[in-house]
């Protein structure tokens, strides 16, 4: 008889805090990736008159869906900032053990939380 691969539901493992944090770091980079288009779109619309940046000001005000973008958008990269600067710290010797890794990504999911209350206080 044949064993055929195991489908496994990965609902059901218990990652450890820092694989989270590392997951968590790519869906960011994706995230900002995806929304890059945006970000270049309100720059440009930004730059391009004053008429134009109060339109885009008027559009931010009122259009909750942008605004929400805009929030994921700086909240993605926040998480993003604050994952690489712990793991270039990491790269540099620093907080390499295992709980002192494990304490560095609850102080980046604590600082992301924190942050992005700040930024959606800021945007709403």
């Amino acid at each position: 008889m044949e064993k055929h691969p195991v489908n496994l539901d990965l609902l059901h493992f218990k990652f450890p805090i820092t694989a989270i944090l590392s997951i968590g770091h790519r869906i960011a980079g994706v995230l900002m990736f995806l929304l890059l288009p945006l970000a270049l779109w309100m720059l440009g619309e930004s730059l391009r008159s004053a008429d134009d940046f109060d339109r885009l000001v008027l559009g931010l005000q009122q259009c909750f869906i942008l605004q929400a973008l805009v929030w994921v958008l700086l909240s993605a990269t926040w998480f993003h900032l604050l994952a690489g600067v712990r793991h270039l710290c990491m790269d540099c010797g620093w907080g390499e053990t295992f709980q002192m890794g494990s304490c560095t990504a609850r102080l980046v999911f604590v600082l992301f939380a924190i942050g992005c209350i700040g930024l959606g206080v800021w945007i709403w």
